[in-house]
């Protein structure tokens, strides 16, 4: 009698592990992922969230890294190099930004004070003109 409440015991105990290992069938159609194709709503640097790109996005950027909190932080606006983490080097990348904008603003406004083809001044050119003494005609 004990073998055969073995061999039912040990048929059980088969049985239930066969059904454990029994794979349901995929589905007759499987599903199409969603894939969101709607335009960025943010700006690439602007981590304030105030929609330019400013000194307060490299401020906001290292308040992030630090740990402190702010309602308006914009995660996928202060990724600056699109690398998935905010870091010191997202925020080198805005003041590098920053720095060829004030450059290129200053050679804009260093350029429109000469005349074209001098170089002195627009505004020392005309001066020196006006203090020329007109010769005496003869």
């Amino acid at each position: 009698m004990n073998r055969v409440t073995a061999f039912i015991t040990i048929l059980c105990l088969s049985a239930t592990v066969c059904k454990a290992q029994v794979v349901t069938p995929l589905p007759a159609t499987p599903k199409t992922p969603v894939i969101d194709l709607s335009p960025m709503s943010f700006t690439i640097g602007d981590a304030n969230g105030d929609g330019v790109v400013t000194d307060g996005d490299v401020s906001a950027i290292a308040d992030y890294i630090v740990g402190k909190e702010s309602e308006t932080f914009d995660v996928d606006g202060a990724d600056t190099n699109l690398d998935g983490k905010i870091n010191i080097a997202d925020a080198t990348i805005i003041i590098d930004y920053l720095i060829e904008r004030a450059v290129e603003l200053s050679r804009q406004t260093h350029s429109a004070s000469y005349s074209v083809g001098s170089g002195i001044p627009a505004k020392a050119k005309a001066s020196r003109r006006s203090t020329q003494v007109p010769q005496r005609p003869q």
